[in-house]
This record gives structure tokens, sequence and C-alpha cells, in this order.
């Protein structure tokens, strides 16, 4: 039980910017601005916005976006990140990181109701937390071999090792930062490389050709 809890809690501590701000600038003043969160409605033109892949995007589908996946972002975070911009570029790359690691939205949300039955309500993620921690695994499992943990341990001075080895290996957020750290991997070049690559063609919203700000990962 104990090890479930603290796992909760590495993977709220790993996760815990996609819901609440996205470029890694915390607000202050909490007592403004969680007044209004990401519930209100976009304030955009009515129909599609973008197409992607092939399929047409509309305010509603953003809308939704932000209310299910951006629901601890408040309006005055937003408007500092780029706005209905940037929720649209959010909803790609939401997409594009689920795809690169085999997934999609449907299967997540799955796994994100079994989650919820049995979590921690201290440590309980939002959904958006939980598609990054969800992609963080999925990449720390492809990209990190045992040999590669072994080293990452060995980067940690002897006086500084606070866990064993066994202990280190389970913690996958602290894996994930180290790995990153030490060049092993690359969230920020991987969300620029998905965006750019991604098939997205504009309409009422005037879409980027290049990602303006990565999901802190």
């Amino acid at each position: 039980m104990k090890k479930n809890i603290l796992a909760g809690a590495s993977l709220v501590l790993a996760a815990s910017i996609l819901g609440a701000c996205s470029n890694g600038e915390a607000t202050t003043n909490k007592s403004e601005d969680t007044k209004q969160t990401a519930q209100a409605e976009l304030k955009m033109q009515k129909g599609v916005q973008f197409v992607y892949n092939g399929k047409g995007v509309t305010d509603k589908d953003l809308e939704n976006h932000r209310k299910e996946f951006l629901s601890g972002t408040t309006d005055k975070e937003l408007k500092k990140l780029g706005g209905d911009n940037y929720v649209a570029e959010n909803y790609v790359l939401k997409n594009e990181l689920l795809k690169y690691v085999g997934s999609n939205t449907d299967e997540v949300l799955k796994a994100y109701d079994k989650y919820s039955e049995t979590a921690n309500k201290a440590y309980k993620m939002n959904k958006g937390q939980y598609v990054i921690a969800f992609v963080s695994d999925k990449i720390e499992e492809e990209e990190l071999t045992p040999d590669k943990v072994k080293k990452l341990y060995e980067t940690i001075p002897k006086e500084k090792r606070t866990m064993s080895f066994e202990v280190f290996k389970s913690n996958k957020y602290l894996l994930f930062q180290l790995a990153a750290r030490e060049g092993l991997i690359n969230p920020d070049k991987l969300q620029k490389d998905l965006y750019k690559k991604a098939s997205i063609e504009s309409k009422s919203l005037k879409m980027n050709k290049d990602l303006k700000g990565v999901i802190p990962m």
C-alpha cells in the first residue's frame, strides 16, 4: 500500500504542470486565478478551427479538450500561454504523443477510469496530468534499458543516494528526469518534431507551423 502511495506521489510530481501550466511558470496570485478555471467557454468563431489528419477540429472539440485535459489551467494562465492557439497546439500534442507511444485518447481515458477507482485522493491526478504521466512512463520503458538505468543510478554521488537501486529503478519520475538531464531522453525535441510532422491545416484558427511551447514532462 505504501509503495502505491509513493508511486502516486511521484507521478503527480512528474505530471503536475500539464493541468496547471505548460511553460513552467506558476501563478502566485491564487485567490484571483483559481476563481476562473478553464471551464469557461472558448471565445472563438463557431465551426471548424483547423484540419488535423484530414478531420475538421471544431470549436466544440477544443472546448471539450480544454475542459477535460486543461482543467487546472486558469484563464489568466491560458492567455499568457497563447489562448486559443495554445489549446489547439495542446490538442494536437496530446494526440501525437499518445500515437507515438502506441496509444490513443480512448485507451488512456479507460486507463484513467481504472486509476481513479483506487487512486489516493491526496495524490490523484487530473486527466491532463495523467496523460503526461502515461506518456512519460511509456517513453521511459522504451528508451531506458537496464544498463542505462544502472548508469543513471551511478550518476548520483554515493553520499547523496537516499534510496537503494531497487527503489530507484521503480521511481519513474526520478528516472525520467535524470534521463532527460543526461540526454538519454529529449522530451522538448520530441514534442517539437511530432508537432512539425503532424498534418495540420489552418481554417478559422491560424495554426503555427512550429510549436510555440512544449509541455513540461
